[in-house]
């Protein structure tokens, strides 16, 4: 009875996971079903459109270079940033990175956080931090991907 169960479980699990992800799986009884991955992506890029915009920020805050026409940054000088776009990015992903604005160098070791910006939506608000976790001004890159 148990073994029975355990198969009558495990099958809609392997069917749902060929369903979402594209794979080609094996059944209990062998037999192979193939989902293509095109059933379920394309409808996800259309939606978002693919696009990415980006900035490099100095550590004063200011815009040392861009990619889809960035608005604009502003900072309160203690490592705090926001970020802003032409654009709603609500419901897009944010990454950033600690960094140098220069092609050669080195950067102090620490790390940077992004969310979205309180009370707009073109924005984010960024802060960057030490390797020990204090608030410091550092340099950074951000990728906004909708």
């Amino acid at each position: 009875m148990r073994r029975k169960l355990a198969l009558m479980i495990g099958i809609p699990v392997i069917a749902l996971a060929a369903t979402v992800g594209g794979y080609r799986v094996a059944t209990a009884s062998g037999a192979q079903n193939t989902v293509h991955q095109a059933q379920a992506g394309p409808a996800i890029v259309a939606a978002c459109g693919g696009t990415h915009i980006w900035a490099v920020v100095n550590a004063n805050g200011t815009l040392a270079r861009n990619g889809g026409a960035c608005a604009g940054t502003t900072s309160s000088g203690s490592g705090s940033y926001d970020v802003i776009f032409p654009k709603n990015i609500v419901n897009c992903a944010y990454v950033v990175t600690v960094g140098s604005a220069s092609r050669s160098g080195t950067v102090a070791p620490g790390y940077a956080t992004v969310v979205g910006a309180a009370g707009t939506t073109t924005g984010v608000f960024v802060q960057t931090f030490s390797s020990s976790g204090a608030l410091v001004a550092q340099g950074f890159h951000l990728v906004v991907d909708c």
